[in-house]
């Protein structure tokens, strides 16, 4: 059985007029059944409280949208208040279902079962699977990958995407080196390079990283692309760790803690907290060249900062709290 929850607050009813008496609400759905004939909620909450919560059951109620009611009444005029309302969805029952299909598409949405099937074995509700593209007849240049699945009842899933080049010649770009870079409280360093000893279009491997930025201890982050033979390169990945100062002394951070965005911004950034602070948390910014531009106190687990005083560049945003320090490049364009 669904189950609907609302914090329904006293000052919805102000129609009724100050310092009234309300003894119940009432609400429906989609259709009105007439004054005194919704479901009742009666009102327990002391004159002090300005809001309460209920559980609206909705069994009966087919999955999809629907238009809540509600309405107070007041015992001593005799009168009730005028209807709210609100649009509600109702999501269908999460009992897992069969896959039947598995489709995509390039570019251009064809329409619902009418993409190229890709065969499924499993009956689950997931499947796990590798399969191989035919992208023969794509024209070189950026495309983007559509996939969606089908269940027994009939329902789609939603849209997965995934962005991709093709290069010209129908060969794909062999990747030569990788470039990569620190930042630290202290700044940020140049430019390192690795060239790969065997160029080829998809890489996994281990190299030892140049470390001669890494001199004091604390956090750092790296952020890597890679380029090809053509001249064209990757969007940048980043990783956290904290170096303590000595041989075999990095350690990677689990995860962040906040999330920055935009990234590249144009100077208003939101910082996102993955929890609400227990106590203040210090923001800086650090200059490309070192040193400390700007200093605030979060308090919120979402937080909105103007930056659009700082030149373009890329900056350092380093949030500390208590002992814990953490840190995350971001580019003012």
């Amino acid at each position: 059985m669904y189950r609907l929850f609302l914090i329904i607050g006293l000052i919805f009813v102000g129609s009724l007029g100050k310092s009234q008496t309300i003894d119940r609400f009432e609400y429906f759905f989609d259709n009105d059944p007439g004054y005194g004939q919704g479901g009742s909620l009666s009102v327990t909450l002391p004159s002090n409280q300005p809001e309460e919560s209920y559980v609206i059951p909705t069994s009966g109620l087919t999955p999809g949208f629907h238009v809540l009611y509600l309405r107070a009444y007041n015992p001593d005029s005799q009168r009730w208040s005028h209807t709210l309302s609100r649009a509600v969805y109702l999501f269908p029952s999460q009992t897992d279902k069969h896959l039947t299909n598995l489709e995509y598409f390039v570019d251009v949405d064809p329409g619902f079962g009418l993409g190229t099937s890709i065969p499924i074995d499993s009956v689950d509700s997931s499947i796990d699977i590798n399969y191989l593209v035919n992208l023969s007849s794509i024209e070189p240049g950026a495309h983007e990958l559509f996939i969606r699945s089908k269940n027994e009842r009939g329902e789609w899933s939603f849209i997965n995407k995934q962005a991709f080049c093709v290069a010209p010649g129908g060969s794909l770009d062999s990747l030569i080196r990788i470039e990569y870079r620190y930042t630290h409280t202290s700044g940020i360093s140049q430019i390192f390079n690795y060239t790969l000893p065997n160029p080829f279009p998809s890489i996994e491997l281990d190299f030892v990283a140049d470390t001669s930025f890494l001199k004091s201890s604390g956090p750092y982050t790296i952020c890597a692309q890679v380029y090809t033979q053509q001249g064209k390169y990757s969007t940048k990945g980043c990783s956290d760790f904290n170096f303590l100062g000595g041989p075999n002394s990095i350690s990677h951070s689990e995860k962040w803690v906040f999330t920055l965005y935009p990234n590249p911004s144009n100077g208003i950034v939101k910082i996102s907290l993955h929890e609400k602070p227990k106590i203040n948390v210090t923001a800086s910014v650090i200059a490309p060249q070192g040193g400390e531009v700007k200093k605030f106190i979060l308090q919120d687990q979402s937080n909105e900062v103007d930056l659009s005083g700082l030149s373009r560049g890329l900056y350092l945003i380093v949030l500390q709290d208590g002992a814990k320090v953490f840190s995350k490049p971001l580019l003012i364009r």
